[in-house]
């Protein structure tokens, strides 16, 4: 029955993670592969990520480009370096707009965040959450291979 195919495929929710990168092409080698993987985990969902590179002078896009041959729902747009909150906010619009994701997620290249929590932020999310955080400071977090500085800035953000 090609139709039932169709239709099912159709009930499929739409999530979408977005990347913002600058000069990442080491991790995005990583962190791409970690998130697609999660994609077995979430079967009555379609998993897309959306890399918002700021061109990136150490090759970030190039890399993607090589990426976007073997994970098809990977998805990039540039722009130029306006800071982070920018990046987010380009990748937000693009997400609703043009991939019309029902459900986003914004995670950091850098491999702090890991892919392995997709499924159960996206259970968190479809169970009646209408925002669900993830913090290295919440109950289990950690700050493994982060700066003292950097764990300061981020417990002040």
């Amino acid at each position: 029955m090609k139709g039932a195919g169709v239709q099912e495929a159709a009930a499929r929710r739409l999530v979408c993670i977005i990347l913002p990168t600058y000069n990442e092409a080491e991790n995005v080698a990583v962190v791409i592969p970690a998130i697609f993987a999660q994609a077995r985990r979430l079967p009555q969902h379609e998993l897309k990520v959306l890399v918002v590179d700021d061109n990136s002078p150490d090759g970030t896009q190039a890399r993607i480009r090589r990426l976007m041959v073997r994970f098809p729902g990977l998805h990039l747009i540039t722009g130029q370096r306006r800071g982070l909150g920018d990046a987010y906010r380009r990748g937000m619009a693009y997400a609703c707009r043009i991939l019309k994701a029902d459900l986003i997620f914004e995670m950091d290249a850098d491999l702090q965040h890991p892919p392995a929590f997709i499924p159960r932020f996206v259970a968190l999310a479809e169970g009646g959450f209408s925002l669900v955080i993830g913090s290295r400071f919440a109950p289990g977090g950690d700050t493994p291979h982060i700066s003292f500085r950097r764990r300061l800035l981020s417990r002040l953000g």
